[in-house]
C-alpha cells in the first residue's frame, strides 16, 4: 500500500557494485511509486549511476531539481541519518 513517506534503501555490498534486485523494473516500480508526499533514496551516486537505468534518470533528476545530496557534504544530513540509526538500535532493545 501507499505510505507518506518511503525511505528506500539502494545501498548493497557487493563485488560487483550493482544494485541486485532493484534492477528488476517491475520492483523499482513499486518502490518509486508508493509514497504519497515524500521519497528519499539511498545509495552510492556511482553504483546508481553506473548504466542506462531508471536509477540514472532519477539521480540526474534530482541533481537539476537541487533534491540530491551527498552525505559527506552534508553535515545536518550526516547527523540526521545518525540519530535515526540510534533510535532504530533503541527500539530493538528490551
Amino acid at each position: 500500500g501507499e505510505e507518506d513517506i518511503i525511505i528506500i534503501s539502494t545501498v548493497r555490498s557487493n563485488g560487483k557494485g550493482t544494485i541486485g534486485f532493484l534492477s528488476n523494473q517491475q520492483r523499482t516500480n513499486v518502490a518509486l511509486t508508493r509514497a504519497r508526499y515524500c521519497l528519499w533514496i539511498l545509495g552510492n551516486e556511482s553504483t546508481l549511476t553506473n548504466n542506462k537505468s531508471v536509477w540514472r534518470q532519477l539521480v540526474d533528476d534530482a541533481k537539476a531539481r537541487n533534491c540530491f545530496h551527498d552525505a559527506e557534504d552534508d553535515e545536518a544530513l550526516a547527523q540526521c541519518v545518525e540519530r535515526s540509526i540510534t533510535a532504530l538500535d533503541d527500539l530493538d532493545k528490551p
